[in-house]
């Protein structure tokens, strides 16, 4: 079998997207604006004569533009004239109906305000075979909870209770995102470290009044722990954001090696630890996956952002990595297209891995079980049992 001819037949089986976010709800009309979400740099140097020079985003636009039925080379002005006229709800509904998209995971703590919410997502998926899960952010949830409990033991009982039996309040997952704010590196720290962590930073906080945006490295290392604890007994997975991100994220100290000793500590030896994104980082996070049982790698982001390069990628993980702790993800973030091409690069990426493989001898049989696993299983097997 050829590579388009399994690609194609990847096309077939469904996929659930195991890391997104929602789109944002203000329109986009310039050229301009749509090559911001290509890129993770602040740089406004990097958007105006960068972005179009990437393999990333001419590929992209082709493939929107295919997503809209539309032939030839693709016209930016024509793309942001047609996706504005179907609005947001339209542009979900084609891409998965067309992507063969049969769920997604979510975390609405990203841009929140300037979002749509769990239930405006579920309303443009009604009568769609592709449930909305929500991903309860932790960071975010926490800065929430101490500002209406300002007295640490008030705030522990919130925390405590506000993680308590996850799933029955329709929480799918947790997410952390502690690699922007203070690292992976977690360390030990005791309740009267955090207590004291804890008082510094409402203290901090009566003197300003911009929003809170917990960085303490001891009070976030202590939380952490603590939210691990909650759910050891609940089934739910955390996902750890890791490796590239934007650029107030030092990657030297979001390398999924850091969280070894929290793969190593037997009181988490039950909580499933989804790994997100990964790149550069992608041998160290199949290696975890390979030697700890509730390690799963997610390729949320590194694809569809390698592009052409997503093949050597995927086999570099696929090369470690057992086949059923890795996870399919878009990362789509806040452009709704990203569905669309994480779906189209993944299946494309696979497909060209596999079929390779295929000529070398892998039974197509057993190929055929690798695409169902990372594309829907996996996620599905995560995510839905209790």
């Amino acid at each position: 079998m050829g590579n388009s001819d399994f690609t194609l037949k990847l096309n077939e089986i469904p996929v659930i997207d195991n890391h997104c976010h929602p789109p944002l709800k203000s329109s986009i009309e310039t050229e301009s604006e749509f090559k911001r979400f290509f890129t993770e740099s602040f740089d406004p140097r990097i958007v105006s004569s960068h972005v179009q020079n990437t393999l990333f985003y001419p590929q992209s636009l082709r493939d929107i533009n295919a997503m809209l039925g539309r032939s030839g080379e693709p016209n930016i002005e024509a793309i942001l004239t047609e996706r504005n006229l179907l609005g947001t709800a339209g542009l979900v509904r084609r891409i998965v109906q067309r992507a063969n998209i049969g769920g997604m995971i979510v975390d609405f703590g990203y841009q929140a305000d300037d979002s749509h919410s769990v239930d405006d997502m579920r309303g443009m998926l009604k009568g769609l075979d592709c449930p909305c899960l929500y991903v309860l952010r932790l960071e975010t949830r926490a800065e929430q909870l101490m500002i209406a409990n300002p007295d640490f033991d008030r705030f522990m009982t919130a925390f405590v209770l506000e993680f308590t039996n996850l799933r029955v309040k329709g929480v799918a997952a947790l997410k952390s995102i502690i690699a922007y704010r203070s690292g992976l590196d977690i360390q030990p720290t005791t309740e009267s470290q955090a207590a004291e962590a804890f008082n510094e930073v409402m203290a901090s906080q009566k003197q300003t009044e911009i929003p809170l945006r917990l960085t303490s490295k001891t009070l976030l290392d202590y939380l952490i722990v603590e939210a691990l604890n909650i759910v050891s007994t609940q089934n739910i997975p955390v996902q750890f954001h890791t490796a590239l991100g934007d650029t107030d994220v030092d990657l030297l100290k979001a390398n999924p090696l850091l969280l070894k000793p929290i793969f190593d500590d037997q009181r988490f030896r039950d909580v499933p630890i989804v790994l997100l994104h990964c790149y550069p980082y992608l041998k160290e996070a199949a290696y975890l996956t390979n030697m700890y049982g509730n390690a799963y790698l997610d390729l949320s982001m590194t694809v569809p952002l390698l592009n052409f390069s997503a093949p050597r990628a995927l086999e570099d993980v696929l090369g470690m990595a057992p086949t059923s702790k890795v996870l399919y993800g878009s990362d789509a973030p806040s452009l709704v297209e990203f569905l669309w091409l994480g779906a189209v690069s993944i299946r494309r990426a696979l497909g060209q891995v596999l079929s390779c493989w295929i000529q070398q001898g892998l039974p197509e049989t057993e190929a055929e079980r690798i695409a169902h696993q990372i594309l829907h299983q996996n996620a599905e097997r995560l995510y839905t049992e209790s």
